[in-house]
């Protein structure tokens, strides 16, 4: 009955603007395992927390002549955190730096789901330059769920976005799961002297489905009257020009049981 359904679903993806998460194992279907959820639900505490304006400063900055904007201000760096959806850490991970040594991974032996395998082969990532300050053999991911999307679209994996506060890195990858639902081991590096819990819940990678199109590019000759029209026009306003003028609002909705929501006909 189960495959049944899963084939149901599958076939609802080629004609929908729909991203299927299909359980990668029995372990994981109907037993409290997080499938990937609209990144706007993983907003980093911090950014929530940060103020709008800087703090202890008049609202106008005479030298610069604009407001004394935050970061917080700035519409595409909101985007990057609610682009897509989230893969979360299925379970509190505990992570053991050694000296001269990799770390090890530690969760509950009764955990019926492994959440990080060992590292590569070493070999495999000859030449291939790690970030700085991460063990240079990466580690493994397990991913918990198959992506499936509609024909011609791709997803872009990449470690959540702007979030440089995680003890780790994920590496990004670009899969056509249209023609393959995704089942792989997501890579990622560890950082070097980390000790301690990743928690449940932690957003562990981003997914960005893209659309398959062939691009070409050329460059256009300079025009001032161009460059002047947009200046103006994000430039006459103290702020939100860009927000209230050409920001188009993305949507990345919730993952809905196909039996509540009538997407799965009884046919017995």
């Amino acid at each position: 009955m189960l495959k049944k359904i899963l084939k149901i679903i599958r076939s609802a993806a080629v004609t929908r603007h729909k991203v299927v998460f299909v359980p990668e194992a029995p372990e994981l279907d109907d037993t409290g395992y997080e499938h990937p959820k609209p990144a706007k639900e993983y907003i980093p505490h911090w950014f929530k927390k940060m103020p709008r304006s800087i703090s202890g400063k008049p609202y106008l900055n005479e030298d610069m002549g604009e407001p004394n904007y935050t970061a917080k201000a700035c519409t595409p760096l909101l985007d990057s955190f609610t682009s897509g959806f989230i893969q979360e850490l299925v379970c509190d991970v505990e992570v053991v730096a050694r000296d001269g040594e990799e770390p090890g991974f530690y969760w509950h032996r009764q955990q019926p789901w492994k959440p990080v395998r060992g590292q590569r082969n070493e070999e495999t990532m000859t030449s291939f330059p790690g970030p700085d300050g991460f063990h240079q053999n990466p580690f493994l991911w397990l991913q918990p769920f198959e992506f499936v999307l509609p024909d011609g679209w791709s997803i872009l994996i990449t470690h959540p976005l702007n979030r440089e506060d995680l003890p780790f890195r994920t590496m990004s990858a670009v899969v056509d799961t249209d023609r393959m639902p995704m089942r792989s081991e997501i890579a990622f590096y560890m950082k070097k002297g980390f000790s301690g819990t990743i928690k449940k819940g932690t957003p562990i990678f981003q997914v960005i489905p893209i659309k398959r199109e062939k691009w070409e590019s050329e460059v256009a000759p300079f025009s001032q009257s161009h460059r002047t029209k947009f200046v103006n026009l994000v430039r006459n306003v103290w702020g939100g020009a860009y927000r209230d003028k050409f920001w188009v609002k993305k949507e990345y909705g919730a993952a809905k049981c196909p039996y509540l929501h009538g997407e799965v006909e009884n046919d017995s």
